[in-house]
């Protein structure tokens, strides 16, 4: 991308010392050269804003298509038989990835005609006040899709949020400390 923006100053470069040299020998009246000139400039500034608007949009495009890998990628759900699975969930959990888990975990749900999940969030780093909620409410749609939600590893920081934001999750939804108890009980 540089290189080619060095090559077309460059030819630039070259191109008003041959005008200039061309002019100094030749004896070019300066109305012509200073038309070839302005020519020659617009050409040069609609190539390099054509350019620069395809590279942009290419660019934006192999974003999209990373965010979207990295969506798909982010809500791994693992079947442990033919109606169970873990989703486990790692990282930081805000509201954007929130919708995504929401999606894709409904549809994997209903795709793989789940009848139990386990969700793990051992593995959420920080979970803001507005996504605690919201995931309720991804359980709650579990539910409605004839499947039972299990939540292990909520942690200390997560259990107080939901306290204070006076969210009753225990009567919606079974919950256990780590992912192995829920694993053991529900062979």
């Amino acid at each position: 991308m540089i290189i080619k923006l060095e090559l077309l100053q460059g030819f630039r470069k070259v191109y008003w010392n041959f005008l200039h040299n061309y002019h100094k020998h030749v004896k070019l009246d300066m109305e012509g050269v200073f038309q070839l000139g302005i020519k020659t400039n617009y050409m040069l500034d609609h190539y390099i804003f054509h350019y620069f608007s395809s590279y942009i949009e290419y660019k934006d495009e192999l974003l999209r298509s990373h965010r979207e890998t990295i969506d798909v990628l982010s809500v791994p759900i693992i079947p442990l038989s033919a109606s169970m699975a873990v989703l486990p969930i790692v990282g930081t959990l805000d509201t954007y990835r929130a919708k995504k888990v929401q999606e894709r975990t409904l549809n994997q749900i209903a795709s793989l005609k789940l009848q139990k999940i386990i969700i793990d969030l051992s593995g959420v780093a920080f979970m803001d006040t507005a996504v605690v909620g919201h995931l309720f409410r991804i359980v709650e749609g579990i539910g409605l899709l004839g499947c039972k939600a299990i939540i292990t590893g909520i942690r200390p920081e997560i259990a107080n949020t939901m306290i204070e934001l006076g969210i009753p999750f225990t009567e919606k939804v079974d919950t256990k400390a780590t992912l192995q108890q829920a694993l053991e009980e529900y062979k």
